[in-house]
């Protein structure tokens, strides 16, 4: 438990720091944006990426489960 309020203490002191550095250099941004510029929907070069990291990485389960099999 302390560990964990140590941890916890850490992440809201970082947190913190990092606001009120990016504040100081005026890296905040003044306005959020709207809806629809966040929640969309493309194929582009990310989905291809992503699909391909998917691949991968089902393949490293697969290869440490069949492993994990044999011993």
């Amino acid at each position: 438990l302390y560990l964990s309020g140590l941890l916890y203490l850490c992440m809201v002191a970082a947190g913190i720091t990092v606001h009120y550095l990016f504040a100081l250099v005026g890296m905040i941004p003044t306005e959020r944006p709207s809806l629809q510029e966040m929640v969309r929907f493309s194929i582009d070069y990310t989905f291809f990426l992503n699909l391909i990291f998917l691949v991968i990485g089902s393949a490293l389960i697969w290869l440490h489960i069949r492993n994990a099999e044999e011993d």
